[in-house]
């Protein structure tokens, strides 16, 4: 894929002015926060977590078992240019990181099921497709009954170099790795955001101070838009919250042969600490609590493709091993990451979108000074995140990110106020 320089880049996606100090303060200790507070300490930054539980890891990212795999898609669009960067750097950056952290990385490949007519369809595309010929292969059912020590039902793709994880531990790896220059404060909740000569300043529900820092990056899933809603100018994110639980089968004799993951309509993996995890629903919900339906959901999902398999009925009413968290995404289905927009410069300098599109007619974006977001990764954190650190750290310190112009656009925390602006909204 050709990467375009940053001088192409739309004005109203233009690169933010490089950070002028070295403090940076991160709001959110998921696996966008520690892996942004990672990269930024690579590069010398002193960085301030503020995350309000009592330890990292607490929501969406501290499932005990998680998949670093692909997400392909048959055309050129945005979404499939930027999973492939993104899982090519963060399977890479998670090898490096299990060399000196342990988070139970594994890298035994992971299969997808062809259990329908239309999966078989997407499989048969991904296999054409030669900017991907490298990452995965057909597999026929014989194959995955061989790979993965069960008799599945169907063939599939095999992901060669895919890998699964621990993502509670994963986070916390990225902050232990940089234990020295990363001042992590939990039990803190930002109640309010203040910019006061220079500097971003949080406060708690008693309005005492947290911290302070010239540079803040929000890295805090659906809860941005509360911090962002303070500001006179809403900005439109189009953030839907989804709820998902992932259920644990315990010592059951024939899955616990499972040699490594397979997805299909849902997921399982093989056996940690003496439980399968099988997942994940995907439901428009705010209650981050397990329910009854979710766990049947999950064991029928995969008794459809594992023929015969017996299941106690003792199992579908055991809740005790199921963890259900809020994920936050877009509905576009790429992640927030870059510099927060002045909304009253946008609306005001190109209002005149829905007309005149000839970019050499508009000044560069002015953004909020400083205001960072790296938001929106949904159930692909393991592979977005790290690389969208990355992204987001090259910015900050001026570097050409190496990204497409149109890659760029689709990414950037202005892209939906622009859509606006260009319907005349």
């Amino acid at each position: 894929m050709t990467l375009l320089v940053e001088g192409n880049y739309a004005p109203w996606n233009r690169l933010a002015a490089s950070a002028t100090s070295p403090n940076v303060i991160v709001v959110g200790a998921g696996i966008a926060g520690a892996s942004t507070s990672w990269a930024l300490s690579k590069q010398g930054f002193n960085v301030t977590l503020v995350e309000k539980a009592a330890e990292a890891a607490q929501e969406a990212s501290g499932n005990l078992a998680g998949l670093m795999m692909p997400a392909l898609a048959t055309d050129q669009s945005s979404f499939a240019e930027y999973f492939i960067q993104a899982y090519l750097y963060s399977i890479q950056h998670a090898k490096t990181l299990a060399q000196s952290h342990q988070f139970n990385f594994s890298q035994t490949g992971i299969i997808q099921l062809a259990f329908n007519d239309r999966q078989q369809t997407r499989q048969k595309n991904w296999l054409e497709l030669e900017h991907v010929a490298d990452l995965l292969e057909w597999v026929s059912q014989e194959q995955v009954m061989a790979l993965s020590g069960l008799d599945f039902s169907c063939s599939g793709v095999y992901f060669k170099e895919a890998a699964w994880l621990s993502p509670y531990l994963y986070v916390k790896s990225h902050i232990h790795a940089c234990k020295a220059s990363i001042n992590c404060l939990f039990n803190c909740y930002v109640n309010q955001l203040h910019y006061e000569q220079g500097l971003w300043k949080l406060y708690d529900q008693h309005q005492h101070l947290i911290a302070e820092a010239p540079t803040l990056i929000l890295a805090n899933a659906s809860d941005a838009t509360r911090l962002l809603g303070q500001f006179s100018s809403v900005l439109p994110l189009s953030l839907r919250t989804v709820r998902g639980q992932v259920s644990a089968l315990e010592n059951h004799a024939r899955i616990s042969q499972l040699k490594l993951p397979v997805c299909y309509d849902g997921y399982i993996t093989p056996v940690i600490n003496g439980k399968n995890y099988l997942g994940a629903t995907f439901i428009d919900d705010y209650q981050a609590k397990c329910l009854h339906q979710d766990r049947v959901q999950n064991i029928q999902q995969l008794k459809q493709v594992l023929p015969g398999l017996n299941i106690d009925e003792r199992e579908y009413k055991d809740l005790s091993q199921d963890r259900a968290a809020l994920r936050c995404i877009t509905t576009d289905y790429l992640p927030v990451i870059g510099p927060v927009p002045d909304v009253a410069f946008y609306r005001q300098h190109y209002s005149r979108l829905i007309q005149e599109r000839r970019e050499s007619r508009y000044p560069s974006a002015q953004y909020l000074p400083g205001l960072f977001m790296n938001i929106g990764h949904g159930s692909r954190g393991m592979v977005s995140a790290p690389f969208a650190a990355k992204l987001l750290v090259s910015e900050l310190m001026g570097k050409n990110l190496k990204l497409s112009k149109r890659l760029r656009e689709h990414l950037h925390p202005g892209r939906f106020l622009i859509r606006q602006l260009k319907k005349g909204k």
